[in-house]
């Protein structure tokens, strides 16, 4: 099955990535979130500050891109939320 992420900055090109995979990462972050379960309960959970991907473009094309900060954060929940979804 393939699954894909288009990403974009502001005013820039979407990214489109066809079956991305996160094939490392690098430092490390805490994000803080609520918990499923109860709304007053917090969550740590540790994310890379920084990820290499692995994934193909549109015309079918091995790439590889390394994300960092903010980006990173975002590849790593899109890529969870496609691993996720079935």
């Amino acid at each position: 099955m393939m699954k894909s992420i288009k990403m974009s900055k502001s005013n820039e090109d979407y990214l489109s990535m066809i079956n991305p995979k996160i094939i490392d990462g690098f430092g490390e972050k805490i994000i803080v979130e609520k918990s499923k379960t109860s709304s007053e309960d917090l969550v740590y959970i540790p994310k890379a500050f920084g990820v290499i991907v692995s994934y193909q473009d549109q015309v079918g094309e091995k790439q590889e891109k390394i994300f960092v900060g903010e980006e990173s954060l975002s590849i790593q929940y899109e890529i969870d939320s496609l691993l996720n979804s079935g």
